[in-house]
């Protein structure tokens, strides 16, 4: 499979709602998971806001594997409440970290356990600071670690860009209310 370069920098365009097309190579789709969780577009950003009582995420999906290599990372606005952490999960998946089908429809890691393939096939991820005021943040490729088989992001093949919210069989559920706004890449 190959994967398709963007025609520019810009991976979302939230001004004309959750979806985005460049025409090229992006097709940008942005959900949340549960569904006690909404995304409502508004100007340049998309608002989240919900109850986190389970593991609870938002992401940026791309319709076909993105080619992002010529770029050195992401940059974006992002800034609300995200519970008592403070911070949220940043995790990039790509083709390489992800189960070969049928797990997935497009990864091509061959999980040594079929019957537990996430324990060998993971995305890296950074842990992401969130302020109250939507600020500007920049993380490189280079920035997230932990994924497996490969342990950082190959960026010549991103299938999504997700965001999770701190959980445990522990916690107490707690109220979320974030904005993201003009997700793009950065050299």
């Amino acid at each position: 499979m190959r994967c398709l370069a963007p025609a520019s920098s810009a991976l979302t365009n939230f001004s004309i709602g959750t979806t985005y097309n460049d025409q090229i190579g992006v097709e940008s789709f942005a959900n949340a998971y549960p569904g006690s969780l909404t995304l409502i577009p508004s100007g340049d950003t998309v608002r989240v806001s919900g109850t986190v009582n389970t593991y609870s995420s938002f992401d940026v999906g791309f319709a076909a594997c993105i080619d992002a290599s010529t770029f050195a990372g992401l940059a974006f606005e992002l800034g609300g409440s995200v519970g008592p952490t403070g911070t949220l999960t940043f995790v990039v998946t790509t083709r390489e970290n992800s189960p070969e089908p049928p797990f997935t429809a497009t990864g091509t890691c061959v999980p040594q356990d079929p019957t537990n393939p996430f324990a060998d096939c993971h995305s890296a991820y950074t842990q992401l600071p969130v302020l109250p005021a939507p600020s500007s943040a920049t993380v490189r490729f280079d920035d997230f670690r932990g994924g497996m088989p490969a342990p950082g992001v190959d960026s010549a093949q991103i299938l999504s860009l997700g965001f999770s919210f701190s959980w445990s069989s522990t916690a107490q559920p707690y109220d979320v209310d974030l904005t993201l706004g003009n997700v793009t890449l950065i050299h």
